[in-house]
Parts: structure tokens; C-alpha cells; sequence
């Protein structure tokens, strides 16, 4: 580490220029928890994936296989 503050000046620049990204890996964070919390359920039998009439396990592999 410089005594010039020549480091500080670099730490600063680096954080400003990461800035505009921090929002994306809070949203890919909150879409994770979403989809987790939509797919536990369908998964394990509980509630229906919706008017298709598949079963949660048949959507599940279909999904994994295409």
C-alpha cells in the first residue's frame, strides 16, 4: 500500500465501476428464492404447475430433458 493514497484512489475507482452490477445479483438472489418457492411445492405433489394437467414430476423432467 502506497502512503501517497494512490491505493485508496484505486479501491475507489474499482468500487465505482462495479457499481451498476450489484442490482442484477440482488434480483438473480431474489428470483432464486422466487422460483425455489414456486417449485418445492409442484414438485413434492402440493400444489398443481397450472391448467395443463400434467403432473408436477412429468413438467419437472420435461422441463430437465427439453
Amino acid at each position: 500500500m502506497a502512503a501517497d493514497g494512490s491505493a485508496l484512489a484505486f479501491d475507489a475507482k474499482q468500487r465505482q465501476m462495479s457499481a451498476p452490477f450489484r442490482p442484477f445479483f440482488l434480483i438473480a438472489g431474489l428470483d432464486a428464492i422466487v422460483g425455489a418457492a414456486v417449485w418445492l411445492p409442484s414438485a413434492f405433489g402440493i400444489q398443481a404447475i397450472g391448467p395443463t394437467g400434467i403432473s408436477p414430476g412429468d413438467w419437472h423432467r420435461d422441463v430437465l430433458l427439453f
